[in-house]
């Protein structure tokens, strides 16, 4: 999971423990004043690359920098289940994570989902620990 993805994640979470009184305010501002710092660096360091007008990189360029995963979209719903990952093989098409867990739980898909890396997170996320 990407930086961006990680802290809006963290966010919500955090928004969820103030409501039930479990963290003060001072936590929240804190945590948002560290944000803010990481953000600002994170976006010179892309505007930089933008200026370097090859914006064909734009995307390996988010990866390098750990902005976000390979294959991670933006829509975060609350639901993980269906949160969008690409399938590298049904064509690099986005799929839900629940998708995904149907998919490789097909045994024709069962071998060569085993070593996506979007296979493994998903199963971690959505299958109880044995």
């Amino acid at each position: 999971m990407g930086l961006i993805a990680q802290e809006i994640k963290e966010l919500r979470r955090m928004i969820k423990l103030f409501d039930k009184g479990e963290i003060t305010a001072e936590d929240v501002k804190t945590k948002l004043v560290i944000y803010k710092e990481t953000h600002k660096r994170a976006r010179f360091a892309l505007d930089v690359h933008i200026a370097c007008n090859k914006p064909h990189l734009l995307e390996n360029r988010l990866h390098d920098l750990n902005l976000l995963s390979k294959g991670e979209f933006m829509q975060l719903p609350d639901d993980i289940e269906m949160e969008m990952v690409v399938c590298p093989d049904q064509g690099s098409k986005a799929i839900t994570r629940a998708q995904c867990l149907s998919f490789s739980g097909d045994t024709s898909n069962m071998e060569i989902c085993q070593s996506c890396k979007n296979f493994t997170i998903t199963r971690q996320l959505l299958t109880p620990p044995q």
